[in-house]
């Protein structure tokens, strides 16, 4: 039985492994912590499957695996990179991440259930939100992690673009659903998820991240640069494709690139 109960008792175990793999790869010698997150982003990966695995007759279901995954990894690498942390951070991180990797099971669980019934349950825009935030975060700390592996310009690029674009993917999948199921208009329905959206996403964010890559600046400010990239042209064509946009979206963009071109002068 897949009832609502049950699926919290297996996003809680699933968020408890979690933060005990953080904590051990935090923890662990430096020398050997990359085998570490490879492992436990591999024991992350399954346990996801097995977390979500009720909906896996779902075409959906591939797709509603990447944000846990990606964000397992992440926050797996930041032990590699970031190393003799204070335990009261490492805990506290771990916890952090365990917190938001659980209430991210519950949030996809919501749009499993709505893809399944062909209609928009009524947590379905909050369940975005949140969902869209925690998309954020992975993505700044995948892009960081990029930005800092030992690879050819090439190599890191190719990454950057893959990741991007399986995670607009998975965004635009959440769109589908909430326009689609929470709008009765077909013709919204039609043409609601277009394949090629999250390819025009993945391309102009990895084009920032290229152009980003020969300037002097911090990783950390890059990442910025580069999901704000993303949360810009994803939310442009959301409100188009839902037929919400409004001017003032573009002063708020403006505003928040010169934010950003701000901080980057002063640090």
């Amino acid at each position: 039985m897949n009832t609502l109960e049950n699926k919290k008792i297996r996003f809680l175990s699933a968020s408890v492994v979690l933060f005990v793999l953080l904590l051990y790869s935090f923890t662990a010698p430096a020398n050997i912590r990359l085998q570490i997150t490879v492992f436990a982003t591999l024991v992350l990966s399954i346990i996801s499957i097995l977390a979500l695995f009720f909906s896996y007759k779902q075409k959906s279901f591939l797709i509603s695996l990447i944000l846990p995954i990606l964000f397992g990894f992440s926050s797996f690498m930041v032990s590699f990179f970031f190393q003799n942390l204070s335990l009261l951070f490492i805990i506290t991180f771990s916890l952090y991440s365990s917190v938001l990797y659980y209430v991210s099971l519950l949030a996809l669980n919501i749009f499993l259930v709505s893809d399944e019934r062909q209609n928009a349950i009524p947590l379905v825009r909050p369940a975005k939100t949140f969902l869209t935030l925690v998309t954020l975060h992975s993505l700044f700390l995948f892009i960081t992690v990029v930005y800092k592996l030992p690879f050819p310009f090439y190599v890191q690029s190719l990454l950057a673009l893959i990741s991007i674009y399986l995670v607009a993917l998975e965004y635009w999948w959440l769109v589908r659903i909430r326009i689609s199921y929470a709008l009765d208009n077909l013709e919204k329905r039609r043409r609601a998820f277009v394949s090629n959206t999250a390819f025009v996403i993945s391309f102009l964010s990895s084009q920032v991240f290229v152009s980003l890559s020969f300037l002097p600046i911090e990783d950390f400010f890059r990442s910025l640069f580069v999901i704000t990239t993303f949360y810009i042209t994803s939310s442009l064509m959301e409100s188009f494709e839902s037929n919400l946009f409004k001017k003032k979206q573009i002063v708020e963009y403006i505003m928040l690139s010169f934010v950003l071109i701000f901080l980057v002068m002063v640090a």
